[in-house]
């Protein structure tokens, strides 16, 4: 009988472990759609700016979590990888990596992006 008590027992610490990831996730992934609102909204309101901005913002959201949390550590809040890695529970090596490889899949996206000249109408496109 306490056998099948303390079963009941650990599987509720277990649900509610479950239960407050995902709501921590939920809570992240609103913060960070609010953080990328909040730089489109106090971009320049020159055109091209603004929708480069609109880009990285995007791209940015669309990186995996725990990818995005190491770029908003070092990059937005300008924390040292150490500090990042502290914070985050893992190791210094594994924030560079993370890292690295949130840079290069920005790059990529960017990479991947038309990028089309404007052209002068009706006189000379040097």
């Amino acid at each position: 009988m306490a056998a099948a008590a303390a079963g009941c027992w650990l599987l509720a610490i277990v649900h509610n472990v479950f239960i407050s990831a995902k709501r921590r996730e939920a809570a992240e992934t609103r913060r960070n759609l609010a953080f990328a609102q909040i730089q489109v909204d106090h971009a320049d309101p020159e055109q091209e700016v603004r929708a480069d901005l609109i880009q990285v913002a995007r791209a940015f959201a669309d990186l995996p979590d725990h990818q995005r949390a190491v770029m908003h550590l070092t990059v937005v809040e300008g924390l040292s990888y150490q500090e990042s890695a502290d914070l985050l529970g893992i190791a210094v090596g594994t924030v560079m990596s993370r890292l690295a490889r949130a840079r290069a899949t920005l790059r990529q996206d960017r990479d991947r992006q038309p990028r089309d000249r404007l052209r002068i109408v009706g006189g000379q496109d040097e």
